[in-house]
Order: C-alpha cells, then structure tokens, then sequence
C-alpha cells in the first residue's frame, strides 16, 4: 500500500528579502520599476495564492523604510517599556527630540499595516516609497516650527497592525503577515493563533495599544507639560475615542487637538461631557468627498455624506482616491497645518459649520438673457415640446413661442427659441383637444387619403427638419406620438368610410382615441425607440429610412413627453 511522504508534498516557495534579488531598483523618482524593463512598477500580483503576493512585497519593504525612518531621527522603542528584545515586545517609533519638544503629534494607523507603512499601492507604484511611508510625513513634521519658542513637533508612529507575536521568528506582526507565513508546505494549514500565547501583555489588541500609549508611553517619552495632538486613521479613530472618553480627566491635560480619517463612531455612545466639548470645539474628521478641500462638509450632528449618525465634530473633505488608504499619504499636509493653527491660538474653537450639497449648486448663467435651458423631460412638458414632437412646426422653421413664470425657454427643432408655460394649463388643452377629435371621429365622413398631411416647409436646404416631418407623418399613421412602449392596438368601435385610390381599394380602421394603450418610455431604453416602430412580432407596417430613424431618435432620445392622466393611467397598466 503506498502513501505520501511530507518530502513528496510541495514546498512552499521562498523569497529573498532585498529588491535587487527579487529584480528591481528604486530609480531617481523614488519609485521601485523593474531592472528587466524600467517602465514597469513592481509587480504585486504573481501567483494566484494571495500570501505568496504578499511575502514578496513585504520584507524588502519593510526593510528599505525602517532605514529611511531610522535616518529622519526616529527611534525604536519596544513596549511594554523597558522589555528586552528577546521577550515578546510590540515596537514603535518615536523621535529622538521629543523629551524637549513642546509639543508630540501621535499617529495611530490603521490595523493591517506594517509599522511605518501608509499606503503599499503607493510604495509600489506611482508615488513612490517616501510618499507610501511615513517618512515624507514625518519629514514635514520635523520642519514645523513651534510657534511660541520655533522648536520642532515631535512624532510618534503606533504599531497599531502588528499586535500578534510570532514566537517562531521573535518579531511582532500583522494578521496579514502571519497568514504569509512560510509553511512545512504549500499544502499545510496556517500556523495556529492564540490570543492569550501570541499577544503582548498589555497590548493584547488594537484598543488596548492605544490606551498603553496614552496612559504609559506618552507620560514616559514626551517633555512634562507638553502638548499631544492625535492622528487616528480608521478603526483606530473609534477605540481612541473610547479611551479619551473613557478616561478624560486623566488624559484631558495634554490634548491639544483630535483628527479622525475616515471616523465612523457614534458620538452619542460617549458620557463624558468633557469629552464632547473637545469634540466639538478641537476635533475634526476628515471623508473623501467631491468637495473642495478645506470646505466643511457637515456639522457635529451629520449630514447627507455621513453614515447614519453624527461624528460630535467637524468634517471636512478631502480630494477622492483610487482606496482610502492613499488618501491620508497624499493630503496629509492640510491636517498637519490646522493642528499647528490650533497650537498658535491660545482658546482656539473650531468654526460653525452648515452642511452644504456641493453638487446641487449651480454656476450663474452669464448671458444675454436667454434663460434657463430645458433639458430632459422638461422639455416635453411645455406645449411646443409637444408640437415639435408630432412635427407641428411653424412655415417659418421656427417654433411658436409661450412664457411661463419661471422665465423658460428652449431651443426648437429648427434653432427658434421656444418658451415653456405652464404644465397644468398644457394638460387641460390637451384634454380638450383629445375631446374634440373624439367628436371628429365619431362622424363617418369620407377621407380621401388616409395619410395626415404632411408638414409644408419652405423652400430650404434644411434636409433633417423635411425628413423629420416624413417621418413624423407616418407616425400619424400609426397613431404613434412618440411616447408609447409599444405600438397601440387598433379598435374596430369607430369605422371609416373607404374611398378608392386609384384602383387600388384600401380598407382601414380607426385608431382608438383611447390613451391608456399608451405608456412612457422609461430613459434608460429610449435609445431603442426606433425598434418599436418599426417591427411588432410580424411585418413592419411602415417602413421608415435611415435619416427618418435618426431623426426620430434625436426628439425623443431626452425623455418622453408628459401625457395627461389617462396616459399616466394606461401606462400603469401596460406595466
């Protein structure tokens, strides 16, 4: 009986830990392209099992911007303090100035970076390695200047990822990290966690860390009296909420200032009063947002771009990215600088401000009043919108003009200017009118043609306004107005009287006056309007031309025109 030996299972690939080895360089840009060809990024994406990707990116990465940080004077301290490099540990940077420095910006990233690492797409790619680290941020940082005595802020960067202690290789990490791992074989299951063997005493978890760098490290590190302004990011902007509120009067001496990316906690989960007027008077977040940045989005109560709750802040926007991730890296500057506003007002209180729907303001019209322009389904909802619709259009190519009291016009189909009224007025002539061709039809009369006269024009090259009338005509015929998703039935209630063309007798019913057969196209399939003329399980009736299709689908291709309520209700039906 044979069986597999663990030699026989396949290995788990192994990967070398400098850029060159795995075939790249950082060129002039302080990008990493590839040494075979220099055009290309490096490249994430070379095998379909996800921890491969990743084991390759991240050791020559993690490497390069530890050196950089290293080299901007950050330096690595290990938590709980004072623990020795070989006893399970949690690092984190801080700079080597900041027992004289007035003043500490704490940064708390989110919890599947690696220390120091911001945005990996970025380090990677467009951008380059100082601009998805900390290193750019901490450069900018150390170049403000303290407004009372012009010393340099201090920084110290949380390791709010790497919470989980690998015994194996003596280092912390992140939950990606650890599920990277190398394995006996590519087959064998990850290594196993356990929270109580594989965390730190005291920074078992994300709000745990947070509340040790507050209440220990920070006391322990930052010059007696100093000032703390706090940068959290995701997650972490929840669980340092919790613990400010949680522990307020203990903490309330050093905060100076609270920015949160991307926040979604709830401020009415917090107690402290305290708490909240920081909130409100020196906290601020920060969304992606259309709007420009530095503008208010909404208050402390919410707004249209909040979740489901207030934040009990300000919120500002910041300019749209491709992930949330390459949002702070790359708009960091902003944040930096209120904080520095609010370290140089003595009594500073953040601004009122009043939610503002960005996208529903609208650029002043700068001409020689010509008025608004109808657009869409507006336009169909005026009488001469109407008119240009059937092909009622004026001998003069232009179409009569009405004024409603908004002061309203549109362009006509042949450049005239047609002007909107009133669609309550619009809707009972079109019911006296409906009523007047039913009388009309009522009477048996003979017709000498069956086909409605055409649109006379006068004699002009305009070639699109005589096809738009042919083919308008033939809508006639139909009895199709344009609005209808399918071509109405025909009743035999009313009958005329045939006559003889030629020798050709042709008999012909009436087309019920009845309007619930009809109903609006909806937006979304006007592009197909032609189709429904033309074809209807059998034979086209009418046969229409290229130009006459394209002229039909240029009228009717904004919206459909407005019925009157027994067209509203037939559409009902229909659907």
């Amino acid at each position: 009986m044979f069986r597999l030996l663990p030699r026989g299972l396949p290995k788990d690939p192994e990967y070398p830990t400098d850029l060159k080895q795995l075939g790249y360089f950082v060129n002039d840009e302080d990008e990493i392209r590839s040494i075979e060809n220099p055009k290309y990024y490096f490249k994430y994406f070379i095998n379909r099992t996800e921890r491969y990707n990743e084991r390759q990116r991240e050791t020559a990465i993690r490497t390069i911007v530890s050196e950089r940080l290293s080299a901007e004077g950050m330096q690595t301290h290990l938590l709980p303090l004072g623990t020795p490099s070989s006893s399970p540990h949690i690092p984190i940077l801080a700079s080597t100035h900041i027992a004289i420095s007035p003043r500490t910006i704490l940064f708390l990233g989110d919890s599947v970076q690696d220390l120091g690492i911001l945005a990996l797409r970025i380090i990677g790619g467009h951008g380059g390695i100082n601009a998805g680290s900390c290193v750019d941020f901490v450069k900018y940082v150390h170049t403000q200047t303290s407004p009372d005595n012009g010393e340099r802020p201090a920084v110290i960067l949380a390791n709010c990822g790497q919470l989980r202690w690998n015994k194996r290789e003596g280092r912390a990490m992140t939950r990606v990290s650890w599920d990277s791992l190398t394995r006996e074989s590519a087959v064998h299951d990850a290594p196993l966690y356990e929270p109580a063997v594989n965390t730190v005493e005291g920074n078992r978890d994300q709000k745990a860390h947070i509340s040790y760098l507050l209440s220990t490290v920070v006391p322990a590190l930052c010059k007696e009296g100093g000032k703390l302004d706090v940068i959290a990011i995701a997650d972490s902007a929840r669980y340092v909420c919790e613990v400010l509120d949680e522990n307020w009067d203990a903490l309330k001496g050093r905060m100076q200032s609270l920015a949160c990316v991307f926040p979604f906690h709830d401020s009415k989960v917090y107690q402290d009063a305290g708490f909240k007027k920081f909130l409100l008077e020196r906290g601020r977040g920060y969304i992606m947002s259309d709007s420009p940045p530095g503008l208010g989005v909404f208050g402390p109560n919410g707004g249209k771009q909040a979740w489901q709750w207030g934040y009990g802040m300000n919120v500002y926007g910041l300019p749209v990215e491709v992930a949330e991730e390459c949002v702070f890296p790359r708009h960091f500057r902003g944040i930096v600088d209120w904080m520095n506003e609010v370290a140089g007002v003595e009594g500073y209180v953040n601004e009122v401000v009043v939610e503002v729907d960005v996208g529903a303001v609208e650029e002043e019209v700068h001409g020689e009043g010509w008025g608004e322009e109808l657009v869409g389904a507006e336009i169909w909802e005026t009488e001469a919108g109407r008119r240009q619709l059937m092909g009622d259009v004026g001998g003069d190519g232009t179409v009569e003009a009405g004024m409603d009291g908004g002061k309203k016009v549109i362009e006509g189909a042949d450049g005239g200017m047609v002007e909107a009224r009133p669609v309550k007025e619009e809707a009972e002539k079109d019911t006296v009118q409906h009523q007047k061709e039913d009388a009309k039809e009522g009477t048996v009369q003979p017709k000498k043609d069956t086909i409605p006269p055409q649109t006379r024009y006068p004699n002009t090259d305009d070639r699109t306004a005589r096809t738009l009338a042919g083919a308008t005509a033939k809508l006639h015929l139909l009895g199709y107005d344009g609005a209808s998703d399918e071509r109405p039935t025909t009743s035999s209630t009313t009958s005329i009287s045939t006559t003889s063309i030629s020798t050709t007798s042709i008999s012909t019913t009436s087309i019920s006056t009845n309007s619930s057969t009809s109903t609006a196209i909806p937006p979304e399939r006007m592009e197909r309007l032609p189709s429904y003329v033309e074809t209807d399980e059998g034979e086209p009736r009418v046969k229409l031309s290229k130009e006459e299709r394209a002229a039909i689908l240029q009228i009717t291709v904004l919206s459909s025109p407005v019925r009157g309520k027994e067209g509203k209700e037939g559409g009902g039906e229909g659907k």
